[in-house]
């Protein structure tokens, strides 16, 4: 029986593409289920360990996302990008951003059109960051206010410290966000913000149903617990869950957090991974 919940954790897992868990309970020596998943893992998330191997799921993404036509114009009614600008509105001594995995540059242009100040766009993806500026440039009010950056080889520069650092929907994605954190942060000035928030669920299951050609592209999910042994420390800690029904196979919640934080020096936290291995009791969910 404990075996068969074990299993059924694992999926549960895999269907919120928190595959970084899923592989810690996974052993082929333990038999046949776990052979399958460990199979489907690797035919699924290929080379999700390699960054340049997966490097090519990013560009896949950026190439699809360039075709869609209306999102400039639905950004601002998503209720996550409202909760990112109660956060910069009282931000009042912040004048340079960074917005780290900038995508196509609609949130950067979008917020910068509400309250100025100087932005550094970063991507990996050379099609979303051609993508930024061509939004940047047709629809920013001071295009002038924009860097661009996608090779990392080629540093940021604030001479001054930077004031904020926005990373939305980039940890989920990465081999060590940990590691990208504490880097990143070194960026930011004492006293400066930072931004970040992550999808709760089974975000890309419907993806994986309706477009079967695609590929995963995240390889971990952030639990609330997750999120509060990493930044519960930090100088006025800001958490905030939105929750957007149901995903339609599934059943599961579906939302994001956001969290933001002043820098004063605080280490980041480690997350509990005794506790993420913890067999729980869920529903059971086939995986497609």
């Amino acid at each position: 029986m404990e075996d068969h919940l074990r299993i059924r954790y694992i999926r549960w897992l895999l269907s919120r593409s928190d595959v970084e868990t899923a592989l810690k309970l996974l052993d082929s020596k333990n038999g046949v289920q776990d052979q399958i998943l460990l199979d489907y893992i690797q035919k699924h998330w290929p080379g999700f360990t390699d960054p340049v191997a997966y490097a090519r799921i990013y560009e896949e993404a950026g190439k699809i996302e360039a075709r869609v036509t209306d999102a400039f114009q639905f950004v601002p009614q998503q209720d996550r990008f409202k909760m990112v600008c109660q956060i910069m509105a009282a931000l009042g001594d912040c004048n340079t951003v960074l917005d780290y995995g900038c995508s196509r540059g609609i949130w950067a242009t979008h917020l910068h059109n509400m309250f100025g100040k100087k932005w550094t766009l970063y991507d990996i993806d050379k099609t979303s960051i051609e993508e930024a500026k061509k939004i940047v440039r047709e629809n920013a009010k001071d295009p002038d206010a924009f860097n661009f950056y996608m090779n990392d080889a080629q540093p940021f520069f604030f001479p001054e410290g930077l004031d904020c650092l926005l990373l939305l929907e980039v940890l989920e994605h990465v081999q060590n966000p940990i590691e990208l954190l504490e880097t990143l942060t070194n960026l930011v000035r004492p006293g400066g913000a930072v931004i970040i928030s992550v999808p709760s669920g089974p975000v890309e299951y419907t993806m994986w149903v309706d477009h079967p050609e695609r590929l995963r592209e995240h390889i971990r999910e952030f639990t609330f617990d997750d999120l509060i042994d990493l930044f519960g420390a930090q100088r006025g800690f800001y958490l905030q869950y939105l929750n957007y029904g149901v995903e339609k196979y599934t059943g599961q919640p579906l939302g994001h957090f956001v969290a933001a934080w002043r820098k004063d020096g605080t280490p980041l936290g480690k997350i509990n991974t005794a506790r993420k291995l913890i067999i729980q009791r869920v529903a059971d969910v086939s995986l497609p």
